[in-house]
């Protein structure tokens, strides 16, 4: 009887200990059927992202710059450089993103402020402030993913001319521009703008981003959950 109680015992030990690693974070309540499912359950196993407590990973909600600084740094292995981040004045030392942003914040532009509120235009350079808990935007992610890509695997990549890059981000589009951004009459780009058209330009080249089905990139909007996971699978599918 004991012997029989001890070989039970040991086939449970094994079936337990077999168990996928970080099963129970794919196992999210509101993903199924969701677009990005598949991208979710695997970079949850890996433990780059989670949930919440009620069981729930909320797709299409969005994410936060802290939070964006966490998934590059776990899904990327960054190592920390706490310099990068000494001259921000509203970080929190003791504060669970910390660490993340020693590793990643120096991937991610910062916004400029006019009387301590963010404008909504990226590219303008300023501001002491990381502003961790602002949402992020799709075009501060896409230049920290082209960032990490080209530093990553050592790549160097020719710009086009502004104008060639235009062309080349509309031409297969029939509802709109690939960005959604008004070109500046000839010889009167600023460098902001033009520096976006670059990022955009390298981020479709890289095969990060894309646009809608209307062939916008949608630049000033906010990033899901769901969608920061697919374009991190996009650029290190293995």
């Amino acid at each position: 009887m004991i012997k029989k109680v001890f070989i039970f015992v040991m086939i449970v030990m094994m079936v337990l200990t077999t168990a996928p690693v970080g099963a129970e974070n794919s196992e999210f309540s509101d993903i199924r059927g969701h677009w990005g499912e598949e991208f979710i359950v695997k970079w949850a196993e890996k433990g780059v992202i989670s949930g919440y407590p009620d069981g729930t990973f909320r797709p299409d909600d969005t994410v936060t710059r802290a939070e964006v600084a966490k998934i590059f740094a776990l899904a990327f292995d960054l190592k920390r450089k706490p310099y990068t981040i000494v001259g921000f004045s509203d970080l929190d030392s003791s504060a669970w993103y910390y660490p993340y942003l020693e590793c990643a914040a120096r991937y991610i532009p910062k916004y400029p402020l006019v009387n301590d509120v963010p404008i909504m235009y990226p590219y303008q350079q300023g501001g002491s402030k990381f502003l961790p808990n602002l949402e992020a935007i799709r075009m501060h992610v896409a230049e920290a993913l082209v960032e990490i890509k080209m530093e990553k695997d050592n790549l160097d990549f020719e710009v086009p001319d502004i104008y060639e890059i235009q062309k080349d981000l509309t031409k297969d589009t029939q509802e709109g521009a690939y960005m959604s951004i008004p070109m500046p009459p000839h010889g009167g780009i600023p460098w902001n703008v033009r520096r976006m058209f670059e990022y955009t330009w390298l981020a479709k080249e890289l095969d990060i981003m894309e646009g809608d089905e209307n062939g916008h990139f949608l630049p000033y909007n906010y990033i899901s959950r769901a969608g920061i996971v697919t374009m991190i699978d996009r650029l290190f599918p293995e």
